[in-house]
């Protein structure tokens, strides 16, 4: 192993497979080689080879072997293979509270997977262990995508006791925005748009949002007026008051 670990430092990666290829003939596979060689395998361009090692003696891992879910994770993610990250990285954020990739990384599959609620409630938890306004705001921006008006209520009550950590940051008012918008309050979200096209004056996002929103805010003003024309011309029909001479020109003709 020692002269592996050498090989390995010294980026001679296809002597130090070779080594670790002996150590597993004449000591046995333990998961240690098994990894080590995977690892090998990657850093050689056999990404694929490497995956398929580690599926292949998966069995043998518990939930305490970090490394190798690490890496299973990792070349599934890099390989697309979904369904092995997915479980990987299940099984190191529950295993290993300091994983801050597989975190991301396990939130971005379980939305891509429509799982909204494990999606928002990885994305919470981290925020809860690591204490950092970007993980409240994956589970804020999950709980927008799925639509989990109540949940994302909740969150932005955490983010609104603890302002200073967010409103610097672009992404929690455009958040902010579409709560706003949901519940029909679209002056608040123009307030939000230019909050956010402030903080980012590059922001498609913002400008477009505040484009739509100033649309919608015209078209409801219209929509009032023309439903309080229309009332005021039902009055007219159903009791016109005004003197006989003005009934001609201000009064409905009656047939």
């Amino acid at each position: 192993e020692t002269l592996a670990s050498v090989q390995e430092n010294a980026h001679q990666f296809k002597n130090a497979l070779v080594t670790w290829g002996h150590i597993g003939v004449h000591f046995g596979q333990s998961l240690k080689v098994v990894v080590h060689q995977a690892g090998l395998l990657k850093r050689t361009g056999q990404a694929q080879l490497a995956l398929a090692k580690l599926v292949h003696n998966q069995k043998r891992a518990s939930v305490n072997d970090t490394e190798f879910w690490r890496l299973y994770g990792d070349l599934s993610w890099e390989s697309k293979h979904k369904d092995n990250a997915l479980m990987a990285y299940k099984i190191l954020w529950d295993s290993s509270p300091k994983e801050m990739l597989a975190a991301e990384r396990l939130i971005q599959l379980l939305r891509d997977k429509a799982q909204g609620n494990e999606s928002v409630a990885v994305a919470y938890k981290a925020y809860q262990r690591f204490n950092q306004p970007r993980w409240l705001l994956l589970a804020m921006d999950a709980a927008s995508q799925f639509r989990l008006w109540a949940k994302l209520g909740q969150y932005m009550q955490i983010a609104q006791a603890n302002k200073k950590q967010f409103e610097r940051l672009e992404m929690y008012w455009l958040i902010h925005a579409q709560y706003n918008i949901h519940h029909q309050n679209q002056r608040q979200a123009m307030a939000d748009y230019r909050r956010a096209h402030a903080i980012n004056p590059a922001s498609k996002i913002a400008k477009e949002g505040e484009l739509w929103t100033l649309i919608d805010l015209q078209n409801k003003v219209v929509g009032r007026l023309n439903t309080v024309s229309q009332q005021f011309s039902t009055s007219l029909e159903s009791e016109c008051v005004y003197p006989t001479s003005f009934k001609a020109s201000i009064c409905p003709k009656t047939r």
